[in-house]
């Protein structure tokens, strides 16, 4: 089954793929070069659907595309759901920090409690002791 009617069929057009190198490849996957392609065919970089930039002609395109306005109404749900996904886990990892951390300091006042319970006690017995020397003395 040719790749070309998968691709034509899905909702986003172009997908961007930027390499080790900083090169940017732009994919139209709805490019009639591609309706005939199999699967496991590899597009190559000569194939007119490729379009390539380095990293500063992207960086370029993209400081036009905000100075000009065009970024500020296009639709990043995709990308979107994914970093909301990250973070989510992320935050999720903090939580669970969090909540070792508190537990630890909750351990620490339950010592804390019973070491200052275990002082005043002794200080209870040392007044009590000197209360008995006071009134032997007299």
């Amino acid at each position: 089954m040719p790749i070309g009617s998968l691709l034509q069929g899905r909702e986003q057009q172009y997908v961007a793929n930027q390499d080790d190198k900083g090169t940017w490849r732009v994919l139209d996957t709805w490019h009639e070069t591609l309706k005939n392609m199999q699967p496991d065919d590899d597009v190559e970089d000569d194939n007119p659907a490729i379009t390539i930039l380095t990293e500063g002609a992207f960086i370029a395109l993209v400081k036009e595309a905000a100075r000009s306005g065009t970024l500020e109404n296009a639709n990043f749900s995709v990308e979107a759901a994914e970093v909301d996904e990250t973070l989510v886990n992320e935050l999720r990892q903090q939580i669970n920090e969090l909540t070792v951390a508190l537990n630890s300091e909750k351990q620490n006042v339950v010592l804390s409690k019973k070491s200052l319970k275990e002082t005043a006690m002794e200080h209870v017995v040392r007044l009590a002791a000197m209360d008995d020397m006071n009134s032997l003395s007299q």
